[in-house]
């Protein structure tokens, strides 16, 4: 059985692909270097309620980047955080 949260996730997705197909990869590129600068304006603000406008922008902008230029991030993420966490643990024995 499909949860709601799966069921907003696959929908989230459908509906990014066709907004990339709509546009075209370049565009939205640009359009993500745009969600990108209001987000920073948001966080330099510390508007909670516009930072989470923002995230959202700019997930659903990354979501047609990454599904237009076909990349995929877990393993990198994984790579990314499991090397801090030990930098973390690191600098907690010294």
């Amino acid at each position: 059985m499909i949860t709601s949260k799966e069921y907003i996730e696959a929908r989230n997705e459908e509906m990014a692909r066709f907004m990339l197909a709509h546009y075209g990869l370049k565009a939205q590129k640009m359009k993500l270097i745009e969600e990108l600068a209001e987000l920073i304006q948001a966080l330099a603000k510390d508007d909670i309620n516009a930072i989470k406008e923002e995230v959202a922008d700019v997930e659903v902008m990354l979501m047609q980047i990454k599904d237009g230029m076909h990349i995929e991030t877990a393993e990198i993420m994984n790579y990314k955080l499991n090397r801090q966490k030990a930098r973390i643990e690191n600098a907690k024995r010294k």
